[in-house]
């Protein structure tokens, strides 16, 4: 098993990616808590459907800014139980708002915090 996991939303998938872009299951190191913690979030995402027309919503607009905060939670958790693995963020939300520079919505994760 690799010392790398990249934490992202998608549909229909584990919000969790090995350095090749492949979905992952979850490391067995992960604890109850966080596995709880990061299903409730990509079951969150699921119920994105802000890629639809306004009529064909189900939920209201979708607040992607609370969910990337949400994700960011998420990363630091899996973080903590996974101190030796090179856990990087995908954050959604930045990477629509930014000037497309992958360093300013993807980033690795620390024990210590980040920015």
């Amino acid at each position: 098993m690799s010392d790398y996991i990249r934490l992202a939303a998608d549909y229909s998938s584990t919000g969790l990616w090995n350095e090749d872009g492949v979905n992952i299951d979850p490391p067995a190191e992960l604890s109850a808590t966080t596995l709880a913690v990061l299903k409730a979030w990509c079951q969150l995402y699921e119920t994105n459907d802000d890629y639809l027309e306004d009529a064909d919503r189900k939920t209201p607009h979708f607040d992607l800014a609370a969910f990337a905060e949400q994700g960011y939670q998420v990363a630091r958790l899996i973080k903590q139980d996974l101190p030796g693995y090179e856990v990087w963020y995908f954050d959604e939300h930045k990477a629509l708002t930014s000037q497309s520079y992958r360093w300013e919505y993807e980033f690795l994760i620390t024990l210590e915090g980040n920015v």
